[in-house]
């Protein structure tokens, strides 16, 4: 084949650099550098390109419909190509790496690097930034082969608006920026950072919603339009149309690739093969989830979505890789010495952010493929200071950018390396006001572990090589803050001893980390931020009063930024470098020199404001230029001040742009206070850009995070598929910085402690669940005990309550979730229970999901009403009035889209079953205390579904449709 003819060519003309060859060899262990994707008759074929090919790695088939990764043999794999050439040379994709697979539903896509951009090299070693990716369908080799045309298109330039749908003549590009990876162990210069895009203009918040609608507006008028996606719709994203759909498949989904004849090329006249979606095929989880195909119809529609937000997420260029290097570790944890161990076991599980989308090439044994992706940034600046020294006396140093010639000094000894490297944590990631505060892990959000490298251009390793480190992350607390507001209250959620317990748990993780830790806080002392700037400050209070951490007491600054720095005055940011100089100067850095720890930082500085995005990056900037002052007096024994050198902007450009990359993954903007990070000065114009930046982020915190925080979750693994069907429901996704179940759990151990705290012992406990309950009781029928029930309003104000049987009632105990406190209790005796209704309890039907009659279930209990006996226990009080004749309670979801690993193996009934189950026992225990006591069980409709259908007003229904045409 042409592709492989020109790549042998290529790898002859590369002879002459044989010592670049050999550090290719002693690379990684099999990495892929280049490989083509091709579309067989059955699966795609992934074939690693000859000259980066260096250690043998096989070709891949994937199949179409099971989604199965297999390794081709060196036979099978020149089969597969010499049909493609013999079935008119149909060509193939050719792209960089493989990020891994996406499997959602029924349907699967390919996610391959087909754009990237050098941006620095680390101990000579290239690094790259994903610029775009391209997602190759699993569902036909029709789709596939649509997908790698638009994509090689768009890769030449050609104009992706032509609607001809011909298959263009296909001209392997094999460029030479695979010598790059070669020449680049004697390349002395760091690359220049430049787009092979070119600028785009960024549009004004107005114009994003008014005439682009937004990143992802332009789907919802194929969802929620009369036609839905048409065929060209859906083969733009991807998909087979509905005319693909019907027509006869030719392959056996699910055979051998290369055992049968099945490989025969199509005929000219014959239509393109495709294979139709198998409707069986859905991932685990669904199967086993009862009523999976209405939950499959709702993710199946959010599907086009989720492949256009994976391609703009992982097409941000926030996101790294290299083939030869450990992007993911700082400097006293790597290991420079030549290993056979694959890259993605030696990385830090926590910036690993494709893990989980590679798992089927590590299940495979395909570690070849597995190339791990971090988020964050990285950035490189080459840099020479030119020292002047008079005979009388030694002038100030200056420090002045690549290509300044300095004849009066050495080159070498004069010339360093500033790289930038940001590494942002997979746990408790996501969007600004979706993923704020902590875990129960002590995870917290927008977590950032940012490292400054001072090196010599050449990486000698007889030149020290010396690395400065810090963190920001969100306040360590459980705490949320609405979107809907430009300026939210912070909300503290959970009891003082679970937001101690995560607090502390942080802050260990750090102390094991990182040593001796200074914490500063630049939240505003007073307004909306005051409070939890002061929940914070008590927090690390009360751990230093207990021994702080292993005995090692946290440092606590609170500079209150926008305070101190009134006025656009951001150069009193020099008071916080002055009263934290000490810890700095006694923390240092590390140094390695000879593949040798020669120093190691002590310490860290832990930095967060709100955000943790715009003031943390000014002060960070601040602490690195000092260190890098200092590390810059130290190697050449004289004073440098980078602050007072106009010729340093570079220095604060760099650090600009990790501002504005952090913020892109947080925020979807640009960092706010850019201007004085970059030029060290503030001005109108400085203010007036980040009011733009922060109408822009309303923006996007309203009408775009919810659903990206979904996706997010997804390709980390964090949720399973059904996230999307409870998004559909409710267009919105939940935080997971807690575990719901657990926290039922102990919720009705506390509420049976205290109803059964007043008895003389003997009472037993039978069992207890989370419901929902009215927020008032249902009102009888008549007013008398006769056991019959009134009816129900659809549209009841419900809250989560927990529910108690015991040998001797049942109970009703309200429990305040955010404080984790009991609350009252409501008794009925058994034997004064009359009958049971359990069935079908619609409270709304906007959305498939609450008009599930197989999800929404609950049960009334009617008992006889008591004029004594019965009343409300309040902190232990005496009984002191009387509660109604019936008492109701519905089901909460049984299914989550959370998957926790203990939850696993976890069989849980569904509502119907659950409701019915519980009924069961209310009369089993009833029937044991009183053996001629019966009680009536009646399964009928509580609220059916044409009855709600009737309470659901028409501004219900179009508030509704509105959200999903914003947010879904």
């Amino acid at each position: 084949m042409t592709w492989l003819c020109d790549g042998l060519d290529m790898l002859f003309r590369a002879i002459g650099h044989g010592d670049c060859l050999e550090s290719l060899a002693g690379a990684m262990p099999g990495l892929v550098r280049k490989l083509i994707v091709l579309a067989a008759v059955d699966g795609l074929i992934l074939q690693p390109l000859a000259p980066w090919n260096t250690r043998g790695a096989p070709s891949v088939h994937i199949a179409y419909g099971t989604h199965a990764v297999t390794r081709l043999s060196l036979s099978e794999a020149a089969q597969a190509t010499a049909v493609e050439n013999d079935d008119g040379d149909t060509g193939g994709l050719e792209v960089h790496a493989v990020v891994g697979l996406l499997k959602i539903a029924s349907f699967a896509y390919l996610i391959a690097v087909s754009r990237r951009e050098q941006v620095a090299q680390l101990w000579n070693k290239p690094v790259y930034a994903i610029t775009d990716v391209s997602l190759i369908p699993l569902s036909s080799r029709h789709d596939a082969e649509s997908a790698i045309t638009r994509a090689t298109r768009s890769i030449a330039g050609d104009d992706l608006g032509d609607d001809d749908d011909s298959d263009p003549e296909h001209i392997a590009h094999l460029d030479e920026d695979w010598l790059d990876d070669l020449v680049l162990h004697g390349n002395k210069n760091p690359p220049s950072s430049r787009s092979r895009r070119g600028s785009l203009k960024e549009p004004s918040v107005a114009e994003d919603v008014m005439r682009n609608k937004g990143a992802y507006g332009r789907f919802s008028g194929g969802w929620f339009s009369r036609t839905g996606w048409t065929s060209g719709q859906r083969k733009n994203m991807g998909l087979s149309s509905q005319e693909d759909l019907l027509k006869p498949a030719d392959v056996v989904v699910g055979a051998s690739p290369f055992s049968s004849p099945s490989l025969t090329p199509a005929k000219s006249q014959d239509p393109p093969d495709t294979t139709p979606l198998d409707p069986s095929a859905i991932s685990e989880h669904l199967k086993s989830s009862g009523n999976s195909a209405a939950v499959e119809d709702r993710i199946t529609a959010l599907v086009p979505k989720l492949v256009q937000t994976t391609k703009l997420l992982f097409g941000s260029k926030t996101f790294f890789y290299a083939y030869d290097h450990d992007i993911t570790r700082r400097l006293p944890e790597l290991d420079l010495q030549p290993t056979d161990t694959p890259l993605y076991r030696r990385v830090d599980p926590q910036y690993f952010w494709n893990n989980n989308l590679s798992r089927l090439f590590v299940d495979a044994g395909l570690d070849e493929y597995v190339l791990p992706v971090m988020q964050g940034f990285i950035g490189q600046r080459a840099f020479t200071i030119a020292s002047t020294q008079s005979k009388s006396k030694a002038q100030p140093n200056s420090v002045e950018t690549e290509g300044i010639d300095t004849t009066e000094v050495s080159a070498f000894q004069n010339s360093f390396l500033v790289s930038l490297v940001s590494r942002r944590s997979i746990r408790r990631s996501g969007l600004r006001y979706l993923r704020r505060g902590i875990d129960e892990e002590g995870n917290v959000a927008n977590s950032v572990e940012t490292e400054q490298l001072l090196s010599r251009p050449s990486w000698d390793s007889a030149s020290p090589v010396q690395s400065f480190v810090q963190v920001r992350g969100s306040i360590p607390l459980f705490f949320t803050q609405t979107p809907y507001n430009l300026k939210p209250v912070p909300k503290l959620h959970g009891s003082p001893e679970a937001n101690a317990r995560a607090t502390k748990l942080h802050f260990q993780t750090l102390s094991g980390r990182y040593g001796f830790l200074h914490a500063i806080s630049l939240v505003n002392g007073h307004g909306n931020e005051a409070e939890i700037g002061t929940a914070y400050q008590a927090a690390v209070d009360h751990l230093n009063a207990n021994g702080g951490i292993d005995s090692k007491p946290i440092g606590f600054e609170w500079f209150d930024f926008h305070t101190v720095c009134k006025g656009m005055k951001f150069e009193n940011v020099s008071q916080l470098l002055d009263s934290t100089a000490s810890f700095l100067d006694s923390c240092a850095w590390s140094t390695v020199k000879s593949s040798n720890l020669q120093q190691l930082q002590k310490g860290v500085m832990r930095v967060n404001c709100m955000d943790c995005l715009d003031r943390t990056n000014v002060v960070q900037s601040s602490f690195a230029e000092r260190i890098l002052s200092h590390q810059l007096s130290a190697v050449l024994h004289t004073s440098i001040d980078l602050r007072s050198d106009p010729s340093t902007t570079w220095l604060a450009t760099l650090w600009a742009d990790n501002g504005d990359a952090v913020s892109l993954a947080y925020t979807s903007t640009a960092a706010l206070k850019g201007d004085y990070v970059r030029t060290r000065r503030r001005n109108v114009f400085g203010l007036l850009t980040d009011l733009s930046l922060t109408l822009s982020r309303y923006y996007h915190n309203l009408f775009e995070d919810f659903f990206v925080q979904s996706a997010l979750d997804y390709l980390l693994g964090n949720v399973n598929a059904r996230v999307f069907a409870d998004f559909e429901a409710g267009v919105r996704g939940a935080d997971l910085s807690v575990d719901v179940n657990r926290v039922r759990r102990e919720a009705v151990d506390a509420c049976a402690r205290k109803l059964i705290q007043g008895e003389d012992g003997t009472e037993e406990l039978l069992g207890g669940w989370a419901m929902a309950a009215p927020a008032d009781d249902i009102s009888m029928a008549d007013s008398k005990p006769t056991g019959s029930f009134g009816a129900v309003h659809p549209n009841k104000v419900m809250y989560e309550t927990i529910f108690l049987l015991t040998d001797r009632c049942v109970a009703r105990v309200s429990y305040d979730w955010e404080a984790e406190h009991v609350g009252d209790v409501h008794r009925v005796p058994l034997e004064k229970i009359k009958s049971l209704q359990w069935g079908t309890w619609i409270c709304d039907t906007l959305s498939p999901s609450q008009m599930d009659e197989t999800r929404n279930v609950g049960f009334i209990v009617a008992f006889e009403k008591p004029e004594h006996e019965l009343g409300t226990i309040r902190d232990g009080a005496k009984p002191d009035h009387a509660i109604v004749g019936t008492v109701a309670f519905k089901a909460l979801s049984t299914r989550s889209a959370v998957v926790r690993p203990e939850q696993q193996d976890t069989m849980k009934l569904g509502e119907r079953d659950l409701v019915r189950h519980v009924c069961e026992e209310i009369a089993r225990a009833i029937g044991e205390l009183k053996q001629e006591h019966n009680v009536d069980v009646v399964e009928k409709d509580i609220v059916s579904l044409e009855q709600a259908r009737k309470s659901t007003g028409y501004i219900d229904q179009l508030g509704h449709s509105l959200k999903k045409m914003v947010w879904g």
